[in-house]
C-alpha cells in the first residue's frame, strides 16, 4: 500500500525541487515552494506513521532512540497551519518558554 501513496507524493516533491532551482522565480514563490515541500514531507511522515501504526497493531514494533529539535518541529507545524488560520481570520501564535530544552529524545522504530 505504501508505494501507491509514496510514488505520487515523491513526484510532487521532486518537481517542487526542480521548480525551486529556477533563479528567475520570485522570492514569494520560492517561499511557497518551500511550504509545499515541507508540507509534502510532513505528509510523507504521516504515511510512515500510518504504516507504523499497522506494525504496532500487528505486534511487530521495535523501539529505537531518536533525537529531534522541538523548536524546528513546532515552527514547521505553525508554518503548515498558518495559511488555514489566515483564511479563517484566526491568529496563530507559537509561544515557547525560553527555559525549555531544544532537543527532545524519543524512542521510535
Amino acid at each position: 500500500m505504501s508505494h501507491e501513496l509514496r510514488t505520487p507524493l515523491n513526484a510532487i516533491l521532486g518537481f517542487t525541487q526542480i521548480v525551486a532551482q529556477d533563479p528567475s522565480l520570485h522570492p514569494e514563490h520560492q517561499e511557497h515552494l518551500g511550504i509545499i515541500s515541507r508540507s509534502g514531507n510532513h505528509l510523507l511522515q504521516s504515511i510512515d506513521d500510518v504504516l507504523e501504526m499497522a506494525k504496532i497493531e500487528a505486534g511487530k514494533l521495535t523501539l529505537n532512540e531518536s533525537s529531534f529539535n522541538l523548536h524546528e518541529l513546532l515552527d514547521a507545524l505553525v508554518e503548515i497551519w498558518q495559511f488555514k488560520a489566515d483564511a479563517k481570520g484566526i491568529s496563530l501564535i507559537l509561544s515557547v518558554a525560553p527555559y525549555h530544552t531544544t532537543f527532545m529524545r524519543i524512542k521510535l522504530n
